[in-house]
């Protein structure tokens, strides 16, 4: 049922599956039975899929670079950066600027959800954008963190560098101890992740 000469992974992979349902739903239509529609789908996503992650893009990839350019990059006392300086909004928290600066640094500002320095509203617009995801993230997502799930507000952010093969996120943060750093990070403990287009 799939392409010749492509094993039903790579096939699953080009039809943009990214998680077992959808990996299941596609085997289905495509009349492979209940059985091993169950074993391909289960496979692909326990196995196949985070050891083969999706390719980097250009754009990511340079966005990435920028970021790990800035590593070990400390603020001055009082939340003062040359993001914020940029920003126009200096002396606060500055983990957004950091994002904004990050992707202006390449022209690539237009792809980011809003101009702002809010997480809650930078999460807000990328969910009106339809670019809002909350697994299998990838090289190049702003993952987003709420701390206080009962306040409604967003706290902080940072950009995936890295899916490891344990299935952790090594990200690059702004404003993560005052400065900018690489952090691991459990998928369990972000709350989604906006993604380029």
């Amino acid at each position: 049922p799939v392409g010749a000469g492509m094993s039903v992974y790579d096939w699953l992979r080009q039809q943009g599956a990214t998680d077992y349902g959808t990996a299941y739903e596609l085997l289905q239509r495509n009349k492979y039975n209940t059985t091993d529609a169950n074993h391909y789908a289960k496979y692909y996503a326990e196995t196949w899929l985070p050891s083969n992650p999706a390719p980097t893009s250009t754009a990511a990839q340079s966005v990435i670079d920028v970021a790990a350019g800035e590593v070990g990059y400390r603020e001055a006392v009082g939340n003062f950066t040359k993001y914020g300086k940029w920003f126009g909004k200096d002396g606060e928290p500055w983990c957004v600027q950091f994002v904004q600066w990050v992707f202006a640094q390449k022209g690539l500002q237009d792809l980011l959800p809003a101009k702002t320095a809010s997480t809650t509203e930078f999460v807000n617009a990328a969910k009106k954008a339809g670019q809002w995801v909350t697994s299998n993230y990838r090289e190049g997502d702003v993952v987003c963190f709420d701390y206080d799930a009962s306040d409604g507000k967003f706290d902080h952010m940072g950009i995936v560098k890295s899916v490891n093969a344990d299935g952790t996120l090594t990200t690059i943060e702004g404003n993560s101890g005052n400065l900018v750093r690489e952090v691991l990070r459990k998928p369990s403990k972000v709350s989604g992740a906006f993604r380029p287009k």
